[in-house]
């Protein structure tokens, strides 16, 4: 396999943060300190209260694997979100059945139209190869003042206030440690995304772990790699090092 490879379009200054990273543990503090260092990210942090209100009167969840799982995890688990402000749809039912089980008072959407009409928050939670198919579908039922809040790597703000026609796009890109409340999210939001709603994404993102809002949307691709894909490389090379050792004998629980 060719390791290089997620960083071949990085540029000098995203590869200084690379090997910044490489040389101390990556702990959320610390990979939030390399962002500062290298500059990557907005001065203007937005700290949340735990007394802020939801701005939003109705959310809905699009997509019903992992992320939404943490997502809702987090913040109904917090308190940040009532779950009957909830409603969740997947073109897998047995999926958005399960989300809602695991979270008592959370509805099941029966289709888009029901999924999307109405709803003030929007968090898409679907493969980003899907969200063409995905936009056909439900742009004609939102209201256009539909705030989208999207998971979707490597879907820039531009494809989705195009693909959606809505001026109010949060785009994020979580990392699996947000399941514990210990990941790093980097994010960033189009200009029609109000100030209070700004504030509420970031108290949504703190009960994951760190967040860090910056200017550039180019930051979020690089991120993608530096705290969103590029541990998996890590982890891939533990694994083979621990088949390495099984294959010379050694127990795989040593």
């Amino acid at each position: 396999m060719n390791f290089r490879l997620p960083f071949m379009w990085f540029n000098s200054q995203c590869r200084q943060s690379v090997f910044a990273l490489a040389h101390e543990k990556c702990t959320p503090l610390r990979i939030k300190r390399s962002f500062q260092n290298h500059r990557l990210y907005s001065s203007q942090t937005i700290n949340a209260t735990q007394e802020l209100p939801c701005p939003f009167n109705r959310v809905s969840v699009i997509g019903s694997g992992v992320m939404a799982n943490v997502i809702l995890s987090r913040t109904i688990g917090c308190g940040i979100i009532e779950a009957n402000l909830v409603s969740c749809y997947d073109i897998n039912r047995d999926l958005s059945q399960s989300l809602a089980e695991k979270f008592p008072g959370v509805k099941v959407a029966s289709n888009y139209e029901e999924a999307v009409q109405d709803v003030d928050l929007l968090l898409l939670c679907v493969k980003p190869q899907n969200f063409d198919h995905l936009a056909k579908n439900i742009k004609g039922y939102m209201h256009k003042n539909c705030t989208v809040f999207s998971v979707m790597a490597g879907t820039s703000l531009s494809q989705i206030e195009e693909g959606l026609k809505i001026p109010k796009v949060i785009r994020t890109m979580p990392n699996t440690a947000c399941s514990i409340g210990k990941g790093v999210t980097v994010w960033v939001t189009t200009q029609g995304v109000a100030e209070d709603e700004k504030k509420f994404t970031a108290h949504i993102l703190q009960s994951m772990g760190e967040e860090v809002l910056v200017q550039d949307e180019k930051f979020l691709d690089m991120a993608t790699a530096i705290s969103g894909a590029g541990p998996a490389y890590v982890y891939l090379a533990m694994e083979s090092l621990v088949d390495a050792g099984v294959q010379m004998g050694f127990p795989r629980p040593t």
